[in-house]
């Protein structure tokens, strides 16, 4: 089993117990998901020879919707001007694009343990330079499992909720991907 949480577990969905009434709606912006210190990419710095990292940078737009009961029927996270930086200390050289395309999850009657999950990412998930942005659809239907100490819903996929996914738009080959990567940081 994978298990999906929802990003940032809606941190501060403590505060929905007084909002969440009949059919309201709660948003909170410019939440910073900014990394703090950029991440070693183990994999990447081992296919290309050197040291790659990766940073995030920006804010997040959450959205959650509740239906009549006070439970959350819909959650959407935007992260307009956010950015992902794949940098090289050795050679100096970096590139970023756009961060997380739209990711929403729904709740049809609202979120119960052991109730359906929709999870949609639509947009530009990546655009690594040497290799087309890869964009699209993926949707899947998962299972709330738990609920976070905020409320926030735990959706857990399974191989076979993947194995169904739908799947539209552009990816590229993996080893494309990391050649990619590799010569727009090389030193």
């Amino acid at each position: 089993m994978r298990r999906l949480f929802v990003i940032l577990g809606i941190v501060l969905i403590a505060s929905t117990a007084s909002v969440a009434g009949a059919g309201n709606v709660l948003r909170i912006n410019r939440v910073d998901v900014s990394h703090a210190e950029p991440v070693l990419k183990g994999f990447l710095s081992e296919y290309c020879g050197f040291a790659v990292y990766v940073q995030g940078e920006g804010y997040l737009n959450i959205t959650v919707h509740f239906n009549r009961d006070g439970r959350i029927v819909r959650e959407s996270y935007s992260s307009p001007g956010a950015f992902v930086t794949y940098s090289a200390p050795s050679s100096g050289r970096s590139y970023r694009f756009p961060w997380m395309p739209r990711e929403e999850f729904v709740y049809p009657g609202g979120a119960i343990l052991g109730g359906s999950a929709e999870y949609r990412l639509t947009g530009m998930i990546v655009k690594h330079p040497g290799v087309p942005p890869e964009a699209g659809l993926i949707a899947l239907t998962g299972t709330v499992v738990a609920f976070a100490p905020d409320g926030a819903p735990i959706v857990e996929f399974s191989d076979a909720d993947f194995e169904a996914a739908i799947v539209r738009g552009r990816s590229n080959d993996g080893d494309a991907t990391a050649d990619a990567i590799c010569a727009a940081l090389a030193p």
